[in-house]
């Protein structure tokens, strides 16, 4: 579907205009300023709406501007007020209103927009973000996850490297206990056996004083006899007591003190080297599983690449050997910034070209910067592709077919030249 008639009045610059294309290329011509411009914006402007009109439509001085556009298929009337309203028909060529207007016309519009050689100009991650769009290829979703993966892989690898450096820093020893020692239960034992000892000191003691005793008194004995049958009952007493004690005294067994000091000595050091333990361990744990959660976000960022590697691939483009890449836009596996100029405008209007199938409709807004074999390309393009290239282009040479001037189709131009 291609424009057979277009009919704009008060817009923008314009005053009252018809043009009726009779080939594929429609060359708007004259000086700066004289509306070929608000040629382009009045077809985007009847098909696109508000959304692609000018923030004042309507002709200095008047009250409405009004575009009828044509097709071979539909009648599209559009009015805007000065004060910013607009109305809208939309017809079929045999009669019938159509319901939802808008609705219908947004999806001719697709991509009217879409200038080749301000595509040409544009950074390269930029013209692929545009022939993405083109192409079908919306990869907002998944970008807007890989974006989130990357950040949260960024945070999860921050915390990686912390806890690596951790563990790294705490120590492991080999020889220390699987538990730590108890030691106050091990200083309680320890002074329990003490009082033990220090009780069987004092019974010995006893024993020696008894003994010591039962001499002093044999000696007593040989010096005075007149005392011997005192100190013979002292000594039988003597005797019985010592036996006892004797008895006692053979029986006492000593606890083992040094032992326990020396173990007690080395308890701090075990239960320190188990508490090292358990804090490596513990490191290392969350050093595994922060590392596993960082695999898994890069597992996720790389199948997020091959979905969109797989869907480029998959794309049809216009020029064969034309492709999309992370990088930018490619033209025979070389970046199509480094192809010729005519290259590039041959790739860029093919692009634009192959946007719309339905309304078939090309606009390029600076056609001054095209050589006379670059629009002659364009031409053949356009004729070969069966669409439509509006171009609006500074002067009135005999590659122009209409010529505007104040506003207005220039006196002697007229349709045939369109």
């Amino acid at each position: 579907m291609k424009i057979i008639k277009l009919e704009a009045e008060n817009f923008m610059r314009l005053s009252a205009v018809t043009i009726e294309p009779n080939g594929a290329m429609v060359v708007i011509g004259g000086r700066n300023a004289q509306g070929k411009t608000s040629i382009l914006r009045a077809i985007e402007a009847a098909i696109g709406g508000k959304g692609a009109c000018p923030d004042v439509p309507v002709r200095h001085g008047e009250d409405e501007a009004h575009i009828v556009l044509e097709t071979e298929t539909l009648i599209v009337r559009r009015t805007f007020d000065a004060d910013g309203g607009t109305r809208l028909e939309v017809r079929g060529t045999e009669g019938g209103v159509v319901a939802s207007p808008q609705t219908l016309l947004n999806g001719l519009y697709g991509t009217l927009s879409f200038d080749p050689l301000a595509w040409v100009g544009k950074k390269e991650a930029e013209q692929a973000a545009e022939l993405r769009r083109l192409a079908g290829l919306d990869f907002s979703g998944l970008d807007a996850r890989e974006s989130e993966y990357r950040a949260d892989r960024t945070m999860v690898g921050r915390e990686v490297k912390k806890l690596k450096g951790l563990a790294a820093g705490l120590s492991h020893h080999k020889d220390a206990p699987d538990d730590e020692v108890a030691i106050a239960e091990l200083t309680a034992s320890i002074e329990a056996n003490r009082s033990v000892n220090r009780a069987n000191h004092d019974k010995r003691e006893d024993l020696s004083r008894m003994r010591a005793d039962g001499d002093e008194l044999l000696l007593d004995l040989e010096k005075a006899q007149q005392r011997v049958t005192a100190i013979k009952d002292e000594i039988e007493e003597l005797t019985v007591r010592g036996r006892a004690a004797a008895a006692e005294v053979g029986g006492l067994k000593d606890e083992d003190v040094e032992g326990l000091v020396v173990q007690l000595a080395g308890a701090e050091d075990a239960n320190r080297k188990v508490r090292e333990n358990e804090a490596h361990a513990k490191a290392g744990e969350e050093y595994a599983a922060k590392q596993a959660a960082y695999d898994e976000l890069t597992l996720k960022i790389d199948q997020a690449a091959e979905t969109r590697a797989a869907a480029m691939s998959m794309a049809s483009y216009p020029i064969d050997g034309l492709a999309i890449t992370d990088a930018g836009v490619e033209l025979n596996g070389l970046p199509l910034k480094q192809a010729s100029a005519a290259e590039q405008l041959r790739c860029s209007v093919a692009i634009g070209l192959a946007a719309n199938p339905e309304l078939r409709v090309m606009l390029i807004r600076d056609g001054s910067l095209l050589d006379e074999d670059s629009l002659r390309m364009v031409a053949e393009m356009a004729a070969a592709a069966d669409s439509q290239v509006w171009l609006e282009r500074v002067g009135d040479g005999e590659e122009v077919t209409v010529v505007i001037e104040d506003g207005a189709v220039r006196v002697g131009d007229g349709d045939a030249r369109a």
